[in-house]
């Protein structure tokens, strides 16, 4: 059986202060609360397969989202350019 991939994260006692922050705050978007708890798990040791169905995420993110907060950590999740969502229903069809 091949061995299971574990993305290599390692967060100090004041960085996990602040993800668990966020993780017990109500204040912040679903997604960002994934990637803060994958984060947590995967510095807690679980592999990047149980940390992502843990967390609700696809495996591959896991390891694409710890490399890049690695070299970026303070990127902000940015909306697509374009026209908005209307929710409203056109009065003809």
């Amino acid at each position: 059986m091949p061995e299971k991939k574990r993305s290599k994260v390692t967060l100090r006692e004041d960085e996990k202060e602040q993800l668990q922050d966020i993780m017990n705050k109500g204040k912040h978007s679903a997604g960002k609360r994934k990637r803060v708890q994958a984060l947590l798990l995967t510095d807690a040791g679980y592999a990047d397969e149980a940390a992502a169905g843990r967390a609700g995420m696809a495996t591959n993110r896991i390891s694409e989202q710890a490399l890049s907060l690695i070299r970026l950590p303070a990127r902000k999740v940015r909306r697509r350019p374009g026209k908005g969502h209307s929710f409203s229903c056109p009065a003809q069809f």
